[in-house]
């Protein structure tokens, strides 16, 4: 049966400006009010909002899904169930968001990370927008469903909040298709819808997403064979979609070496310069001799804090040291469009409670350089004497920050000393030429 449309002579409704009122505010809903002018009569129609939720579809890469047994009040039993939550504690907060122009989507991504750290104790490697679930006319409550894979052996202990009693389960996806069908069993329509569609479309079950981004990059890294590269080809599998590419390692393993390999690869090459930018890295510390002015910007708290404030620095992180010393760190914004390539430390992985926004890391390709402790030493022999002369302290706690706490998070590991020395620039610009080729398909 077709579905009836309106004639050309036929008014469209109109929505006047500024014809909504709120009935009545709670923390999480509203009751609207609102007019509508339908042939030149003016209709009113009342509608309950919610601030966004969202969902997760997270696989173990083995073919099985998981779902959270939750005792749910409301029902007065157990039920299976999508993990998932709040974007925002209230209304208001969410409200505020709106009027503010932020970017929904980077929030709802966020909350969906904050969710599954919380219920599930797994924080997935990756996560991608699989779709968002809107209600009818009378209400409006969108669910925002995400698909991500964990490894089931890096599981951590639940931070469940006050009342919640909920359990982490493990099903094939056979299992869970027969499950979603049993409204005793699984009760949340709107999840049941989303998974149907998941297993029915093509490309979407998670034994077909083997040839993540993660994985097409190793593959032509492989096939190039570029020698001070060594590939952490499991980490690499899990990272679905590739938004950033991070350096990370120990102070004087040679990063701003190979930073700058990248930005004579961009400046040169057209391509590469419509898919990546470099952003200026701000620091809270005392600019020194010998300190990279191309690429670092040193201030002082109180400005890097503002900055932050009026969105002039997107990513940004802090930094333990010595005693109870800590510097920030953070980058200039960059383009939307563009894939940021961070120069950064061992910190935003051993601190990384205090990266922001959450999101960053579980979509970055995170480039560990290594370099062994004595090359290490040398190098501050000869690039930073005053360091050593003045701030014996501060230098061997840079010195002691070893690399290999790097290792288990990072994705690709340069080794930058000795024979591979020499080929590391040159390996680093071809690695960039292949994520290029990648993502521009």
């Amino acid at each position: 049966m077709g579905i009836d449309k309106p004639s050309p002579n036929e008014a469209a409704p109109k929505n006047p400006e500024n014809m909504e009122t709120v009935k009545y505010k709670g923390k999480l809903f509203e009751v609207i009010s609102e007019q509508v002018e339908i042939d030149g009569r003016i209709m009113h129609f009342e509608k309950v909002r919610r601030s966004p939720g969202v969902r997760l579809i997270i696989g173990d890469g083995q073919g099985n899904i998981m779902l959270t047994r939750e005792f749910r009040r409301e029902l007065n039993k157990f039920d299976y169930r999508l993990p998932g939550g709040k974007v925002f504690d209230s209304l208001d907060e969410f409200n505020s968001f709106k009027s503010q122009g932020g970017d929904l989507m980077i929030k709802a991504k966020e909350a969906a990370i904050k969710e599954a750290k919380e219920e599930t104790g797994f924080t997935p490697s990756s996560l991608t927008h699989y779709s968002t679930s809107q209600l009818g006319a009378t209400v409006e409550w969108d669910l925002h469903y995400f698909m991500g894979t964990v490894d089931r052996s890096e599981g951590k202990a639940q931070e469940l909040e006050l009342g919640e009693n909920i359990e982490v389960t493990w099903f094939s996806e056979e299992q869970v298709k027969k499950m979603i069908l049993d409204a005793t069993t699984f009760s949340e329509e709107r999840s049941v819808a989303a998974l149907v569609r998941f297993f029915n479309q093509p490309e979407t079950s998670h034994e077909s997403q083997a040839k993540s981004e993660g994985t097409l990059l190793a593959d032509a890294i492989t096939e190039r064979g570029l020698g001070s590269i060594r590939l952490r080809t499991k980490n690499l599998a899990s990272l679905a979609r590739i938004s950033d590419v991070i350096f990370v390692g120990s102070s004087l393993v040679g990063k701003t070496t190979l930073v700058d390999s990248v930005r004579a690869a961009v400046a040169t090459n057209p391509e590469l310069a419509t898919i990546f930018q470099i952003p200026k890295r701000i620091i809270t510390r005392p600019e020194r001799a010998n300190d990279n002015l191309v690429e670092n910007t040193f201030v002082g708290n109180e400005i890097f804090n503002s900055m932050v404030e009026h969105g002039e620095i997107g990513v940004h992180w802090v930094r333990k040291m010595e005693g109870n010393r800590q510097e920030q760190y953070g980058f200039l914004a960059t383009d939307k469009d563009k894939i940021p390539v961070l120069s950064g430390n061992n910190a935003i992985i051993n601190n990384k409670e205090s990266v922001s926004p959450a999101s960053l890391l579980p979509e970055a390709l995170i480039i560990a350089v290594y370099s062994p402790e004595d090359v290490r030493k040398e190098r501050m022999q000869q690039r930073s004497p005053d360091l050593l002369a003045e701030k014996p302290e501060e230098a061997r706690y840079r010195l002691a920050d070893r690399a290999i706490s790097m290792y288990p998070e990072a994705h690709i590991i340069i080794k930058n000393f000795g024979r591979y020395q020499d080929e590391t620039r040159d390996d680093t610009a071809q690695l960039f030429a292949l994520l290029a080729k990648l993502k521009s398909k």
